[in-house]
């Protein structure tokens, strides 16, 4: 696991190895597709990191048992279910500890980061998108595994979205250059001197 750490004086941003998340992603939705084929059990531990996919609805044929989860739950999951789906490392890492059943890790790069060992008691790990170039990476690779490029755009549009909303201003900026490009074209042929002088500057 290669994750980068940078940091300013505005905020702390960790950055994993694209070819590492690229694998985890080729694995984890490999694992995703044969559940679903096999229409396995899956027993999923919290809610927090649901990185925007819709886990029913993406792999229909897998039974999602999200009910009351106790440490007696876990324990017994290798008798009862096919795979543990935990959407809360940081939570559930302790109690996953040697437990005979895969176990698929949903986490962001800082979880890992700064509570390594996560790794320990994951068996495949999903990690969080910490781009739009990530999220996009992700959404390739699942419809390249599941077959589901319908489900791919519509993932791809949430990453850009969220992308989008996080950085307003620069939106605002690119329209508001683009609209004084279009302006200086429509603009009549005797204000070319002008527009010249504009452009130079």
């Amino acid at each position: 696991m290669n994750v980068n750490r940078f940091t300013n004086k505005i905020k702390l941003t960790h950055v994993m190895d694209p070819y590492s998340m690229l694998m985890h992603y080729k694995r984890a939705f490999k694992l995703m597709r044969l559940l679903k084929e096999n229409k396995a059990k899956v027993l999923v531990l919290g809610n927090k990191n649901q990185f925007g996919i819709d886990w029913k609805g993406r792999f229909e044929g897998v039974d999602f048992d999200t009910g009351i989860v106790d440490s007696q739950v876990i324990a017994t999951a290798p008798k009862h279910y096919h795979m543990v789906l935990c959407l809360d490392p940081v939570l559930y890492a302790r109690s996953l500890r040697r437990l005979n059943v895969p176990v698929m890790m949903c986490a962001t790069t800082q979880e890992i980061t700064q509570y390594p060992e996560i790794l320990d008691v994951s068996d495949y790990l999903l990690p969080s998108p910490s781009s739009r170039h990530d999220a996009a990476l992700r959404a390739l690779v699942s419809s390249a595994e599941l077959g589901d490029a319908g489900s791919s755009g519509a993932e791809s549009s949430t990453a850009r979205a969220s992308e989008n909303t996080a950085g307003g201003g620069a939106g605002a900026g690119a329209g508001a250059k683009s609209s004084t490009a279009r302006a200086s074209q429509n603009a009549p042929t005797g204000d070319a001197g002008a527009g010249a002088g504009s452009h130079t500057e």
